[in-house]
Order: C-alpha cells, then sequence, then structure tokens
C-alpha cells in the first residue's frame, strides 16, 4: 500500500510541475509566424498555399523569424522544410529572377545610397543614367519598369559607395545598364 501511495504522490507531483509550466505558458506573449503548411522542398517557388501563420511563443522562437507570408511569396528555400516548420530569413535563398519570363537577377549600384533606401522589394522602378558620356549632359533611362527584387539590408544609408539594388531585366537591358554603370553614374526613380 505504501507503494502506491509513494507511486499516487510521485504522478501528483508530477501533474503539478506540469500544470505550473503550461499555466506559465499559458501567459507567455505570443506573436505571428510563418511556417510551412506542408513539406517543401526547394523545388518550386513558395505560394500562399505552401505557408501559413502561427502563433508561437515568442521565447521559443529563432532569431529572423518571418511574420508577413508576402516575405516568402516567390522565393525558395535553401533545404527543404517539414511541415509547421518556423521559416527563418536564411532559411530562404537570395532572390531571383531566373525563369521568370527570361529575365535576369542584376545587381546594381546605385550612387546615392539614400535613394535606395526609399525603394522596397516588388516595386517597379526606372534606372537613370547620368555622366558626361550622356547625349547633351542629360540623364537617360537604361532601364524602364523593373522590378526590385532584393535590397540588402546590411548597407549604409549615407556611403560614399552608394548603394546596392538587385534588379529583374531582360538580358538586353542588362548589358545597357552595364554598359552606363560603367561611365555613368545611376539612380532609380520610383513608379507609381
Amino acid at each position: 500500500m505504501r507503494r502506491y501511495r509513494r507511486l499516487l504522490g510521485a504522478l501528483g507531483l508530477t501533474l503539478v510541475v506540469l500544470g505550473a509550466f503550461d499555466a506559465r505558458r499559458a501567459g507567455e506573449r505570443t506573436v505571428p509566424v510563418v511556417v510551412a503548411a506542408h513539406d517543401l522542398s526547394t523545388a518550386a517557388p513558395l505560394t500562399d498555399a505552401d505557408v501559413r501563420i502561427a502563433h508561437l511563443p515568442a521565447g521559443d522562437l529563432p532569431d529572423g523569424t518571418l511574420s508577413d507570408p508576402a516575405a516568402v511569396r516567390g522565393r525558395r528555400l535553401a533545404a527543404p522544410a517539414r511541415r509547421g516548420e518556423v521559416l527563418t530569413d536564411v532559411r530562404l535563398r537570395s532572390p531571383t529572377a531566373a525563369g521568370r519570363d527570361g529575365k535576369l537577377s542584376l545587381p546594381v549600384r546605385i550612387s546615392d545610397a539614400g535613394v535606395a533606401s526609399l525603394v522596397h522589394v516588388g516595386e517597379h522602378v526606372d534606372v537613370l543614367a547620368a555622366g558626361e558620356d550622356t547625349p547633351g549632359g542629360r540623364a537617360e533611362v537604361v532601364a524602364a519598369d523593373v522590378e526590385v527584387l532584393a535590397i540588402p539590408a546590411d548597407q549604409e544609408a549615407d556611403s560614399p559607395l552608394g548603394a546596392l539594388v538587385v534588379l529583374a531585366v531582360t538580358p538586353e537591358t542588362a548589358r545597357d545598364v552595364a554598359q552606363a554603370e560603367a561611365t555613368a553614374r545611376l539612380t532609380i526613380a520610383l513608379r507609381d
């Protein structure tokens, strides 16, 4: 009988500890995060059907978690993910235009880093070149209505080197921009 009492006592203590743990967790702040809606491969770009929002305890999340499904739409994973896995920034490959209407991903150095801070991924811009070799000394459009694929986050807004912006361009436009970049300063104009 004494043996059963000890067993019941240990079981009761375990339930109390688990209950206290659940009570602590119940009061913990949760945040929305993007998770895999099903097992995902690296083969295809992610769609809205591939992800869902889960509300998880903030203290248990890794750095770089994503809270907006739009941040992963059209991107590919660097490695497969299991259903329910939290998606972070390092789990995604760099944005690319490869395979989209024959376009390329072109990194372009904008001379004024502050201008690059005004544009966001997914927006469309014109790229303008201004230099001594431009006709009449006026700026000319070397890429019209191109999509911004990425803006590296670790750039300084006042860098004398300017800022890097990754654009989706046709091969012909890539040649035009590269030629202009060799002899002129580049800037971007935002489109509505």
